[in-house]
């Protein structure tokens, strides 16, 4: 099995099956789209290596600004998606929604000042 960069799976025995972690830090919004693609290429052969039964979490930094607009029916984003969306936007997205993934953060109601845990103060030039 090859190392798979920005990412790490563990999987844990608990009282009804099994419990699948996995956690990612994705390419920022700069990188190029090559890396990117290559990241939810390697996302997806991760998730296609847990169980079939395995409850799935997956953690972490996707670098994308989810935003607030919700697609009618869609289960990925919540009611409180926050920001502006970003380059990134799309694509964590659509992976969400062709895997079943809800972003946790988006269906709870919480102050700004809780949602980001970094925010750059460097000045764009």
């Amino acid at each position: 099995m090859r190392l798979v960069e920005r990412l790490l799976r563990a999987r844990f025995r608990h009282t009804a099956g099994f419990l699948s972690f996995i956690v990612a830090y994705a390419p920022t919004e700069n990188a190029d789209t090559s890396v990117k693609a290559q990241f939810y290429a390697d996302l997806q052969v991760v998730i296609a290596q847990c169980g079939k039964n395995d409850l799935e979490v997956i953690l972490g930094d996707f670098n994308a600004v989810t935003g607030s607009s919700r697609i009618q029916g869609g289960t990925a984003l919540g009611p409180w998606g926050s920001g502006f969306p970003n380059v990134n936007t799309d694509v964590l997205l659509s992976f969400c929604r062709g895997h079943h993934l809800g972003i946790a953060g988006s269906w709870f109601q919480r102050k700004d000042i809780h949602r980001f845990s970094w925010i750059s103060n460097v000045v764009s030039q």
